[in-house]
């Protein structure tokens, strides 16, 4: 026979269903957010942690020249490491270099592969798990991961097999020798294989450079870093001593947004704090609904309270009671938690792009947090619950005195500020995405950028450019060596003594006008090798007053400027517009064709139909301009999707919290409204009575939320510097939408209050 508690709580709970459904409802949408939150931030910290030796292994970056990378440059050169090699706080450095466009060829089947060039050092000072292998790097072996070797063969079991590794300029044949084990824990390196630098042939005359990783005797980088940067002849890119080095802990290498290599992921440490404090807050407003709901439902029950205590029940029992019962609701929301998180994990992995595994909330660290949260909520209510009843006495519950939760407007309050902040920031986001997508930028978006990997195809690029110009739909192409989003040749030129950037990339006689560029003087076209078409920005910058004709500073002798072009955007909207110079190059590895309107979709087997006649033996890789721009926008997308996310979910727990408020005023004031409805009070009056309460409440959270949420998207959009402006529309919306939310939430009950019976309210 189950306990006498526990047989109470089921009555309790069939006799509330309603309500017992609304607690369970709400704390499950909360116990599922942190269970999935949990999970993925614990992930996102633990990032690299399998490394045995990463306390002392860090990666050299130094002071960005171009001024593109978040201030700071990952990219040295072979001389740099020689030059760290000889200080003997060093123990061992490696150097990553990314293959690109790297195929394995099995079967004269190519496939794309992800693979870096590492130094042999790469196994003594990475502890990346092998499935099978000797940790030991030849010069004609490859290592691939186990989801690669599936691919390529269809099974793990790979030791030994051979396939012809591909590059831009070269092609080896390899034996593989170890196959990748999954990590426990994500690393920031990402790659399909790893080969030794020997293994890739180089052009001659070409500079192996790439990221350094150095493992120190010491796991204190902060004295090595002063005596290389007090060192005036240390190599750097720009020369000796020119700029400063900074050791980055392998722990940080994550959240470091200059690692911006194929071969590397990060995410920004402000969106993993993001994670933290919504997940926080989410689960703080359904844990307070579940307490306010509780507790209100246990208050309703005085009578059977009253008569309990007159009849001697102890506080043990009391408690075993509280306990029972709140037991039954967590475990049951906790229940269905697990089933709706393990339901959800696709999706969740799908809209932050990640590949959480459902095991992953198993580990120790998840199962404390998570564990500790539901005890401590447990024994929070439980007390509460139980204090509640105690200090009440008897004759007064029995008389039907009502004991008022107090802090339920307050809390209530806080919950509706929290979901009307994050719905402000929401919209705010909202209207700054689709500001990237459609702002003027100053060049034709609407471009289809095809590229030829071989460096002796680019004459055939010439040929094809004259099919695809035949293609219906097509306005116009050029070859060029980039587009102003990607592809672009950054130098840094020196103005008195300090480095300017300035962008250079390469176009046939139709790039200003595929590209669409706004001529302001000059020619939109080069005739001369040597000459130059610059921007606005360039002209401010080396301050020339008569650019037409004028020497192009910086440039060899005889090159002149022939045209200015209005300011375009390069690289992103959270940069300004740089400096830009055009130079003139009849053939070129890219092709950009412009669409205009036509839909790129269908336009896009026609060129692949082309392609394939030009080049029938090389893969067909191609990138729309406009998706390419949004790419650089990958991180503010992924925290966009989590506050409205948050903003979403806040609302609806919100909405339990508005239905706890309103049960909890209209019972307590019963009496009081039936006795106006006897002095003659309406329908009106009494449903202007009961939501009174509700709308200064709510208007309370809107007054401190506006302003809060203003704040928090103006030091968001500080990171760009061009921006949608916050509209007035953005306050009024949420305001409308909150009013038709309360109003939903609000109808039923006060309805139902104002049309029930004055008699049956006195009798209460």
């Amino acid at each position: 026979m189950l306990p006498y508690s526990f047989r109470l709580a089921l009555r309790h709970f069939s006799r509330k269903r309603i309500y017992s459904s609304i607690i369970i409802l709400s704390l499950t949408v909360g116990f599922v957010c942190t269970c999935l939150l949990v999970s993925f931030l614990i992930a996102e910290e633990n990032v690299d942690s399998f490394h045995a030796k990463r306390e002392r292994l860090f990666e050299l970056v130094s002071d960005d020249p171009f001024g593109a990378s978040e201030g700071r440059l990952n990219y040295t050169t072979v001389a740099t490491g020689n030059y760290l090699a000889s200080y003997p706080e060093v123990e061992n450095s490696c150097q990553l270099t990314a293959i690109n466009h790297a195929e394995a060829e099995i079967d004269e089947k190519a496939t794309p592969l992800a693979t870096i060039g590492v130094d042999t050092s790469f196994f003594t000072m990475f502890d990346f798990p092998l499935a099978s292998g000797t940790r030991k790097l030849t010069s004609d072996g490859v290592f691939i991961t186990s989801a690669k070797a599936r691919q390529l063969f269809g099974t793990t079991n790979v030791l030994g097999e051979s396939f012809s590794l591909r590059t831009r300029d070269s092609v080896r044949l390899v034996s593989i020798t170890g196959v990748f084990a999954e990590p426990k824990e994500k690393s920031h390196l990402k790659f399909d294989a790893v080969v030794s630098h020997a293994v890739i042939e180089r052009p001659q005359g070409e500079a192996r450079g790439g990221v350094h990783y150095l493992l120190l005797h010491n796991p204190d980088a902060s004295t090595l870093e002063a005596k290389i940067n007090g060192d005036t002849l240390r190599p750097t890119l720009l020369g000796t001593g020119k700029l400063k080095y900074y050791f980055v802990p392998l722990e940080k290498a994550y959240t470091s947004l200059w690692n911006r290599y194929p071969y590397m992921q990060t995410r920004s440490e402000t969106f993993i704090w993001v994670g933290w404090i919504v997940g926080g807050l989410i689960l703080f407003m359904a844990s307070f609904n579940f307490a306010n709901l509780f507790l209100l439902s246990m208050q309703e029950r005085k009578k059977e309270a009253g008569i309990q205590k007159t009849l001697g029940i102890s506080f043990w029992q009391v408690l075993r009671g509280a306990t029972t019962e709140a037991g039954i609701y967590i475990g049951i929301s906790f229940s269905l938690a697990i089933i709706l998180a393990y339901s959800l994990m696709p999706i969740f992995n799908s809209v932050l792009q990640v590949d959480l595994q459902f095991d992953y909330m198993s580990r120790v660290t998840v199962l404390l947090i998570i564990g500790g949260v539901v005890l401590f909520l447990a024994i929070v209510v439980v007390l509460a619950a139980t204090l509640q009843q105690r200090r009440v006495l008897p004759v007064s519950m029995m008389r039907n005195v009502s004991a008022k939760v107090r802090f339920s407007k307050l809390f209530f309050t806080l919950q509706f500020f929290v979901s009307i902040t994050l719905c402000v920031c929401s919209i705010t986001i909202i209207k700054q995405m689709k500001f990237i997508e459609t702002a003027p930028i100053g060049f034709n978006r609407n471009i289809i950028q095809l590229d030829v990997i071989k460096k002796d195809l680019a004459p055939k690029v010439t040929e094809l450019k004259n099919l695809v110009l035949q293609i219906p739909g097509v306005d116009g192409a050029s070859q060029s060596s980039g587009n102003p989003i990607s592809g672009l040749m950054i130098v840094a030129v020196e103005i008195d003594g300090k480095p300017v950037s300035v962008y250079l990339f390469e176009g046939d006689d139709d790039l200003v006008t595929t590209l669409d560029l706004e001529v302001l003087e000059g020619a939109g076209t080069i005739k001369n090798p040597g000459d130059k078409i610059v921007n606005e920005t360039y002209l401010k910058t080396f301050n020339v007053k008569n650019p037409i004709g004028a020497d192009f500073p910086g440039g060899p002798q005889g090159s002149k400027i022939v045209g200015v072009v209005k300011d375009f955007t390069c690289s992103s909207f959270k940069a300004a517009i740089p400096a830009v110079a055009i130079s003139h190059r009849d053939q070129a590895r890219s092709l950009l064709i412009s669409y205009g309107q036509s839909d790129p979709g269908t336009l896009l087997p026609k060129i692949q139909a082309s392609w394939t006649k030009i080049f029938p033996d090389e893969p067909f890789e191609f990138k729309i301009l406009q998706q390419d721009l949004m790419k650089k926008y990958s991180e503010e997308s992924l925290f966009y999707k989590v506050v409205l996310a948050a903003s979403i979910t806040s609302m609806i727990i919100s909405c339990f919290g508005l239905f706890a408020l309103s049960w909890a005023v209209i019972k307590s004031r019963a009496k009081e409204m039936g006795i106006r409805k006897v002095l003659g009070a309406s329908i009106a009056n009494v449903l202007g009575l009961l939501t009174a309460t509700f709308a200064k409440r709510l208007l309370l959270a809107f007054a401190f939320a506006a302003p809060t949420g203003y704040y928090l998207m103006t030091l968001w959009m500080d990171r760009f510097v061009s921006k949608a402006p916050i509209d007035a529309w953005v306050f009024g919306g949420t305001a409308l939408a909150l009013t038709f939310i309360a109003i939903i939430t609000l109808g039923f009950q006060t309805l139902k209050a104002s049309l029930s019976s004055p008699l049956d309210e006195i009798k209460e």
